[in-house]
């Protein structure tokens, strides 16, 4: 796991705070040191690994989140349920992708705050079922 997760930290330093702007609502994202460490986290490996995904393929597609987020398209937006300072909204973005023969949907929660913009938070697989 550590090695996984050192992996996926030194692939995601080039874009580490550099504009990220997806294609279809021309929100600009960044993707702090904290984000990378959400993504990383044991709670959204977690959550992959109980949609049917491997801890690779958790990492492997988190190492290309500057792609999935260009490419994704904006699923829905709320109010901070949470009540944190500062957070305006919270955003998920949902972009399909195919990893290892699977059909898979990557979900990207990006927080909208007042004094950082637009932060990509975290990412998680979610199993497309192929309808019957």
């Amino acid at each position: 796991m550590k090695d996984l997760r050192t992996e996926l930290r030194q692939s995601l330093v080039p874009i580490l705070n550099q504009d990220i702007k997806n294609k279809e609502t021309g929100v600009v994202a960044r993707l702090s040191t904290n984000g990378v460490k959400k993504i990383s986290s044991d709670k959204a490996l977690n959550k992959s690994l109980e949609n049917g995904f491997t801890k690779e393929e958790h990492f492997k597609v988190g190492a290309d989140i500057k792609a999935l987020f260009e490419n994704a398209r904006l699923g829905e937006t709320h109010e901070d349920y949470k009540e944190r300072s500062g957070v305006k909204a919270i955003h998920r973005y949902f972009a399909d992708i195919n990893i290892n023969d699977k059909k898979a949907q990557a979900k990207i929660t990006v927080r909208e705050t007042t004094d950082q913009g637009h932060r990509i938070y975290s990412l998680e697989l979610e199993e497309l079922n192929p309808l019957p």
